[in-house]
Parts: C-alpha cells; structure tokens; sequence
C-alpha cells in the first residue's frame, strides 16, 4: 500500500539543542498539528514521549506512543509527523556532521 501526504498544522520545535552537532528537537503539539511533508538527506530518530503521533511515508503509516520504541526515518524520502491527541510532545535526534568527515578534536 501505498500513502499519501495530508495537510497537518505545522509547529515549530518548542526547543532546539545542539550539543557537538547533534540537534535534538522538542515539538509540544495538538491534535492535527505537526511536521508537514517534507524530504531531506539525513536520517534521523524520532520518539514519542507522551500523548500519540503517527509518522507517514510513501510506504509505511506508524502510529506511536510513549511504549513505542523511537524509530528511524531515513534520509531522501518524504515523512510526515502528526499528533493524534492534544498534549503530544514527540522528539527528533539528527546530525549533520558528515559521518565520512575527519572529526578534529582538541
């Protein structure tokens, strides 16, 4: 089966940390509100840590919630984040540190 993009109420992060260019996001969102389609090349981690989101792509449709383990959405295909319940916060961890880069460290 194949999935569709549906019109979700984009948000913000409610907070961004960098720590050694690992980016952690924090959304706080309500039913209906979300990340819209979009794509990009990296992959990352997305968990649920109270109240339900569904996460969408051309392939899979997944429901979650804070018993859920996080999952990984891969780079280069679209995605979709959506709250299915008032009070959701859910969480993405990426990098953007080229991983074949030489790190220096001082």
């Amino acid at each position: 089966m194949r999935y569709e993009p549906t019109p979700i109420i984009e948000k913000e992060p409610a907070h961004q940390m960098n720590v050694n260019g690992v980016l952690v996001q924090s959304f706080y969102v309500n039913n209906g509100e979300g990340v819209n389609n979009h794509e990009h090349d990296y992959s990352h981690v997305t968990l649920c840590h109270s109240g339900k989101i569904r996460i969408t792509n051309s392939y899979v449709q997944v429901d979650m919630d804070s018993n859920t383990p996080a999952i990984l959405i891969k780079g280069d295909e679209w995605h979709q984040i959506e709250a299915l319940e008032n009070n959701t916060i859910f969480i993405s961890v990426f990098s953007l540190i080229d991983p074949s880069a030489e790190q220096v460290t001082q």
